[in-house]
């Protein structure tokens, strides 16, 4: 006959798995696809560094963005893209500080670095993905 201590811990046997498996984790049970592209702004130019980020009701993929304006998404591993589905997309983009130039302008208009006022949207597809996105300068002001 099982003692009232052994039974209270025999009870806690399926709660504890459950939290073994939520905090090593099981892997994405999503499946992404890969995706890269290039950042253009309107008048030439692109970024020289910063964030892309992807984001939608299911979650968000993010890319760093290279020298040449170009970037791969992220999800759970790096450049292993995003799943299915549509996005709103913003951009962080930078030119690096030249210590030289003070002045540096940002190249991208603050309206791509916030999803309430992003006019991009991409579509990913259960295939290899290339995007090109596309935005304006800052306007003057």
């Amino acid at each position: 006959m099982a003692t009232r201590c052994q039974r209270k811990f025999s009870d806690l046997g399926p709660i504890l798995l459950l939290l073994c498996v939520i905090a090593t984790g099981c892997g994405s049970s999503v499946k992404t696809y890969p995706v890269s592209g290039k950042i253009e702004v309107e008048g030439g130019g692109s970024p020289k560094q910063g964030t892309v980020i992807f984001s939608n009701d299911k979650g968000t993929a993010q890319g760093i963005i290279q020298s040449d304006g170009s970037f791969k998404l992220t999800t759970d591993k790096p450049d292993d893209g995003a799943p299915e589905g549509t996005y709103k997309v913003i951009v962080m983009g930078t030119v690096p500080l030249d210590y030289k130039n003070p002045d540096n302008k940002p190249l991208v208009d603050k309206k791509f670095e916030a999803l309430e006022t992003t006019t991009l949207s991409v579509k990913i597809e259960p295939k290899e993905n290339s995007v090109t996105l596309k935005v304006t300068p800052p306007t003057g002001k």
